[in-house]
């Protein structure tokens, strides 16, 4: 599934995915230890757009990268509503 010439939606996710840490390496740097809730949306969606890639290309995904997925998804859906608790 290229969307420019040479350019896939894998390579995509994974420069998504790299923002996610640059996310969280900006905020570690001041100080706080806690996975802020824009890292893990933001990971999450770089590993959701490197599965769909893998999807379409090779008509299935891989087992590591749907656990991937489904453990950043679930702890997404836990930080989402451990937030909303508070």
């Amino acid at each position: 599934m290229d969307l420019v010439s040479g350019f896939s939606l894998t390579y995509l996710g994974l420069l998504v995915i790299a923002a996610s840490w640059l996310l969280q390496l900006a905020y570690s740097w001041k100080g706080n230890r806690e996975l802020r809730i824009e890292f893990i949306a933001v990971y999450t969606l770089g590993l959701a757009m490197v599965a769909v890639d893998e999807f379409v290309s090779t008509k299935g995904v891989s087992f590591m990268q749907s656990f991937s997925l489904c453990t950043a998804i679930l702890l997404l859906a836990r930080f989402l509503t451990f937030k909303k608790g508070k």
